[in-house]
């Protein structure tokens, strides 16, 4: 089985493509990183092109989100451009989805099979889900263009299979009408040889929450839950987010200035530091595929408090067993759940155990990578 990836970013594709190469099926990694930032056992399989990756990049982590997605546009379409001009000859191309459009079709021409990777719900329902959003917040924007939209549609009925991480992305395929035979359920992995439970440095009841400062995120209602007026005082007590900050999400971190610890952006190798010192992972995302940060913090042996929108809640983990699960746009019951582990230190220890069990049932990237072996082997021969 020989395969091609694409990908304008890193996101969880590089992952894919590494453990595609470790079974020797992967044949060339389409980039929009340069060269350099390529990890060095995949530059061996890399063709980049990073012009327009590199500026959407660089606008995002500056907090401007609108212009970067104004970039976004052009780096999904150069990319789809670009690979259906220099595809190989192969078995199968997986593309991130909305740069598989003019890629799709090429293949099918040449008789190869297609695969859209989409790491998040379906386009229509993430696009219902965060405009509804964004009106109630009063902020003035379109979370996800038209353009994206038609592009993901085409990609969903040209691919012959469709890659979703969570039960709730497949569950909103589902209910859009996309045929369950279409689709194919892998949950990320984790690297569980960076990730791992460490010493607690102090005695703080410490709140992370580590990912993106934004709507789709869920952080106001995550600053409303601990850092709001109904947050009791409590000794020992800190709210820590580590993340770079979107330019929507500005006035909330004004409104609630003093009452929580930001970090900017680290680099994935800082994290584990970062995890040592907290006591539970909460994330209030009103719309998320998956979070690799739950996994993450899994692996870190930490409970995890998740809303039900957030793809690893019913997939990776359980209510009552790994964490808990509330529902979305919900202060109080985040902060429920989180003075129960912070007044209850032996459900803390026996949710701690169950993430660490639930992670190695689970397993890291070579389980992914496996699944997704499987995956694509019988779909090539039902295909």
């Amino acid at each position: 089985m020989r395969v091609v990836v694409s990908a304008v970013g890193r996101f969880y594709m590089y992952d894919l493509a590494r453990e595609l190469a470790r079974r020797d099926h992967l044949l060339r990694l389409f980039t929009g990183y340069p060269r350099f930032r390529v990890d060095p056992d995949l530059r061996p399989f890399a063709l980049t092109r990073p012009l327009f990756p590199l500026i959407e990049l660089t606008l995002a982590r500056a907090g401007l989100m609108r212009l970067s997605k104004l970039i976004s546009r052009f780096s999904v379409h150069t990319q789809d451009q670009w690979v259906s001009r220099n595809l190989p000859d192969c078995d199968l191309v997986i593309a991130l989805a909305q740069t598989g459009v003019k890629t799709f079709a090429v293949a099918h021409q040449r008789g190869i099979k297609t695969v859209c990777d989409r790491g998040s719900a379906h386009i229509v329902t993430q696009r219902h889900i965060l405009r509804e959003e964004y009106a109630l917040q009063g902020v003035r924007a379109d979370p996800v263009p038209a353009w994206a939209v038609r592009r993901e549609l085409a990609e969903y009925a040209q691919a012959d299979v469709i890659t979703v991480p969570s039960h709730f992305a497949y569950r909103t395929f589902v209910e859009q009408g996309i045929s369950p035979a279409k689709l194919a359920l892998n949950p990320f992995g984790v690297n569980v040889s960076q990730f791992q439970p460490r010493s607690k440095p102090d005695s703080i009841f410490r709140v992370i929450y580590v990912g993106g400062m934004s709507l789709r995120k869920g952080v106001p209602y995550l600053l409303e839950a601990f850092a709001g007026p109904d947050m009791p005082p409590l000794p020992d007590f800190e709210l820590l987010l580590v993340g770079g900050v979107q330019e929507e999400i500005r006035p909330w971190f004004r409104r609630y200035a003093g009452r929580f610890r930001h970090v900017g952006q680290v680099p994935q190798s800082a994290l584990p530091d970062y995890y040592a010192t907290a006591s539970v992972f909460v994330i209030a995302s009103v719309e998320d595929g998956f979070g690799l940060v739950v996994a993450q913090a899994m692996a870190c042996g930490l409970p995890v408090i998740a809303t039900a929108n957030t793809g690893a809640a019913h997939t990776l983990f359980e209510d009552g067993q790994e964490g808990f699960i509330v529902p979305i746009r919900d202060p109080a019951a985040l902060r429920e759940q989180t003075l129960r582990l912070y007044h209850d230190s032996d459900l803390r220890h026996r949710m701690s155990t169950n993430a660490l069990r639930r992670i190695s049932q689970v397993g890291g990237w070579d389980q992914y990578g496996a699944r997704a072996q499987e995956i694509f082997h019988k779909a090539l021969d039902r295909l």
